[in-house]
């Protein structure tokens, strides 16, 4: 037996039902962050930020088996390590709701959600411009190897690590490149899934956004060699159908935490506001950061 629809003054209307709640992507920055330290991983531990040692350009050398007898032995007198700082990012999101639709007592676990779904897009774009925080950035931190045009994601990827490997003398590395060269990777097989994370044969990980810029610009590093030493300047651009990847020491993440979400309401106007706000921290060693351009495969002729 068919139903008429609901009607207000003879009009149909639609029923308010829940919204499609965002989801948070399976791989991502945050999911293939390591952990803070267990002693450092709350909240009061990096809420008004954190310095650490750089440790990635210790180096490491190897000497005969003789006994040394100099007293004067250079090794005694270590140059102590730089050291780097990093601060938290807020990330919030405002949502508005009027004329009251819906479950009101949802209202706001709808923001929430949508909020846990952009995190890590927001936190990984961060990562790599630093413009919101001026933390320590991919942009701020890595050197632009020199190359004869823009290379494929795979050459360029591996470009980039044998130049954190000879500066590291073999560290793990984190390779950071945008969506759009997934499927060159993946064809080379490049990196496979562990759990929420691509992994090289190697043991070295691979993030590919989401929050990586992926159209052409000034989203390059600041530094280049000219004429075998490191020079500053304006950010390097990718033109179209390029961008840019960057090797990096390993990245750690701690949060998020809820830190605010006011809530307003209007009953007068109709209206609810919610702007739910997070606190997260990444930080990576800024020292041997390298980055190459590449081009994104075009696969339209397929």
């Amino acid at each position: 037996m068919n139903q008429s629809p609901p009607m207000i003054d003879g009009v149909p209307y639609s029923q308010p039902i829940p919204p499609q709640t965002p989801r948070a992507p399976e791989v991502s920055l945050v999911t293939s962050a390591d952990s803070f330290p267990p002693s450092s991983q709350s909240y009061d531990q990096w809420r008004s930020g954190i310095a650490a040692q750089e440790l990635l350009c210790l180096e490491a050398a190897n000497e005969p088996a003789d006994c040394i007898t100099d007293a004067d032995d250079e090794r005694w007198d270590p140059q102590p390590p730089s050291t780097y700082d990093f601060v938290p990012v807020h990330t919030y999101l405002p949502y508005a709701c009027e004329g009251f639709v819906g479950d009101r007592s949802m209202w706001d676990k709808q923001a929430q959600d949508a909020l846990d779904a952009k995190l890590a897009f927001n936190v990984a774009r961060e990562l790599w411009t630093g413009e919101q925080t001026g933390n320590p950035s991919l942009q701020s931190t890595a050197v632009l190897l020199p190359t004869d045009g823009a290379l494929s994601p795979t050459a360029g990827a591996m470009m980039g690590l044998a130049a954190y490997e000879e500066c590291t003398q073999g560290a793990q590395a984190f390779v950071h490149s945008v969506s759009s060269t997934q499927d060159a990777f993946e064809a080379r097989m490049f990196f496979r899934r562990v759990g929420n994370k691509f992994v090289t044969t190697k043991g070295h990980v691979v993030v590919l956004g989401p929050g990586y810029p992926q159209s052409a610009g000034a989203w390059g590093p600041t530094k280049s060699y000219v004429d075998g030493d490191i020079v500053e300047g304006d950010p390097a651009e990718a033109g179209p159908g390029e961008a840019f990847l960057y090797v990096t020491g390993p990245v750690q993440y701690a949060g998020p935490q809820t830190t605010t979400v006011p809530i307003t309401q209007q009953p007068r106007r109709n209206r609810h506001v919610s702007l739910p706000s997070v606190a997260s921290i990444f930080r990576f060693d800024p020292c041997c950061a390298f980055a190459v351009l590449v081009r994104i495969p075009d696969n339209s002729a397929e």
